[in-house]
């Protein structure tokens, strides 16, 4: 990851549009890491809070240079609209996992194993959507985009069994937070399914 997150930096690559999209999907990456590490019984959790933080103010500033080449650009890839859409919720994708390692924190809690499953699905769909946009030529791959979809939509299958098995059981405080932050989980599952439509939308128009 550190070395992807280089490759970006260097000089010429995130002064494309995609290049800036596929810099903020790859913090986006990071952070789901650092979730996935709050979800282990040994976590460091404040630690953890602190460095994704970090994240996603990075994020934030590679957000701004997105939507500043964006307005200073004659021609683009996909539809403006599209793009701007494609960032916000790659935008959301991050704040969301942020919060999802605060609230750990916050509660005390460990999260169950659907939680930790749904942002496994979260990183390989992440994953995916970073090795479909080519930096260099400005296109974005339509068919790995469709497979990091599947992998948002599995997020949803996780919340709903983790859901019944929540249900099942004993209903007390501990419970209740271990809902809160598969409900969380679900949250980036779907920003990260309307990234994907968002770019794909954008592929669709270019090809009517």
């Amino acid at each position: 990851m550190a070395r992807l997150w280089t490759w970006l930096r260097r000089p010429g690559r995130r002064q494309t549009l995609v290049g800036a999209l596929s810099a903020q999907a790859t913090l986006a990456i990071e952070g789901v890491e650092f979730a996935l590490r709050a979800c282990e019984a040994d976590a460091d959790l404040d630690a953890l809070v602190e460095r994704i933080e970090q994240v996603e103010r990075q994020g934030d500033t590679t957000r701004l240079q997105f939507v500043h080449l964006l307005s200073t650009r004659v021609v683009t890839p996909l539809d403006r609209e599209d793009m701007f859409r494609f960032s916000r919720c790659l935008d959301e994708v991050l704040t969301n996992t942020r919060d999802f390692v605060r609230e750990t924190r916050a509660w005390q809690i460990q999260p169950d194993d659907h939680s930790r499953t749904g942002l496994e699905h979260i990183r390989r769909g992440l994953e995916q959507l970073v090795g479909a946009m080519d930096t260099s030529s400005g296109r974005i791959n339509r068919e790995l985009c469709t497979a990091a979809r599947k992998e948002g939509r599995r997020v949803r299958e996780q919340y709903d069994d983790g859901l019944r098995q929540l249900f099942v059981e004993e209903l007390n405080m501990e419970a209740l937070a271990r809902r809160e932050l598969l409900r969380r989980v679900d949250v980036i599952g779907l920003r990260l399914i309307e990234a994907i439509d968002a770019v794909v939308d954008g592929i669709v128009k270019r090809t009517i």
